[in-house]
């Protein structure tokens, strides 16, 4: 835990990394990263059910969008893959999971 909050840059990376590497092999699938920001929760306070169910199916398409991106051509990214991906192409999938823990 201190260095998610003490930690620099890449102490950072390694821990989120670690959370999407599910069964500790070393490498993250689309899957992996698919399934862990599908069920960060993305419920609205003071909304509907229905505008919350819009804004789910909104975000899992977003969510597919950029898992594609990060992962492109690749089924799996080892550590440094992944944090050159998120530090250059596509941060989203670092930040989801970075705000959803500092929450």
């Amino acid at each position: 835990m201190c260095s998610l909050f003490t930690g620099n840059y890449d102490e950072l990376i390694h821990f989120i990394f670690q959370i999407y590497d599910c069964d500790n092999d070393g490498e993250i699938s689309r899957e992996d990263v698919q399934v862990i920001l599908s069920y960060l929760p993305l419920k609205l306070h003071g909304s509907d059910n229905l505008e919350n169910f819009n804004h789910r199916i909104d975000s899992q398409e977003e969510i597919h969008k950029y898992v594609s991106v990060l992962f492109e051509k690749n089924e799996y990214l080892e550590e440094l893959e992944f944090k050159k991906l998120v530090t250059e192409i596509c941060s989203e999938p670092f930040i989801y999971v970075r705000n959803f823990i500092n929450y």
